[in-house]
């Protein structure tokens, strides 16, 4: 049951049991047992949890995507619970940290673009 005011939940299930405001959940369980204020969550229970846990401030996009994380401020881009260190783009807004776990490229590296080196280089 959506609880307090200025909650937006489509999907079966998107909101149930989530106490807070200014929330906006789209998919299947989207946002299920979650208490927190001005979370934005797409997808098959994107920012969901199996208990109760409390996050405000983040945006969560994809199937699972943020599935049972906690902490507020964050961000996660994903199609599965991975974590923070797993996830395509994991980022805190309040650190200003945005991380992508995946090669980084720009434009098609079979082409004119660039691919990141996956590991680090030496000094010099």
């Amino acid at each position: 049951m959506i609880s307090n005011n200025s909650n937006t939940g489509i999907g079966y299930q998107a909101l149930m049991r989530t106490q807070g405001n200014f929330n906006t959940a789209l998919g299947r369980e989207a946002g299920e047992y979650v208490d927190g204020n001005n979370n934005v969550l797409l997808g098959y229970q994107a920012g969901s949890a199996a208990t109760t846990i409390t996050r405000s401030g983040s945006v969560m996009i994809g199937y699972q995507a943020g599935y049972g994380s906690t902490g507020n401020n964050k961000i996660f881009i994903e199609n599965s619970s991975a974590g923070a260190n797993n996830a395509l783009i994991y980022g805190e807004f309040d650190n200003n940290i945005l991380r992508t776990n995946s090669e980084f490229q720009i434009g098609n590296p079979s082409g004119t673009g660039y691919a990141f080196p996956t590991t680090d280089g030496s000094n010099g």
